[in-house]
């Protein structure tokens, strides 16, 4: 198991990270940031700590775009990101001006 702020390889083809759920990574009502470089042409979760409306996800979806969801609370990108290339998306919260943010390149 790799140790805190640890580096770890990924081919960009078929592997990928699994995190264990821990408390960490819960951010209930502080502000927070994840962030992560996709790549795909298919849909699927890029980042997930969402259960039973509470929590964050990334994902692709069937028309391209990147779907955000914190608690509930749904944003969408604009473009079209499914184009087998390297990309980065940016997800976070400002809990003091109840406000979301998402990046994608």
């Amino acid at each position: 198991m790799a140790e805190p702020f640890a580096a770890i390889t990924l081919d960009g083809a078929t592997k990928y990270a699994r995190i264990s759920s821990v408390a960490k990574l819960n951010f209930p009502s502080s502000n927070f940031m994840v962030s992560c470089h996709f790549k795909t042409s298919s849909v699927g979760a890029l980042v997930n700590k969402y259960a039973s409306g509470v929590g964050y996800i990334l994902e692709a979806q069937s028309g391209g775009e990147i779907r955000a969801t914190v608690n509930g609370t749904i944003l969408f990108s604009s473009a079209k990101y499914n184009d087998n290339s390297w990309h980065f998306c940016a997800l976070g919260a400002n809990r003091v001006t109840e406000s979301l943010y998402l990046f994608v390149d």
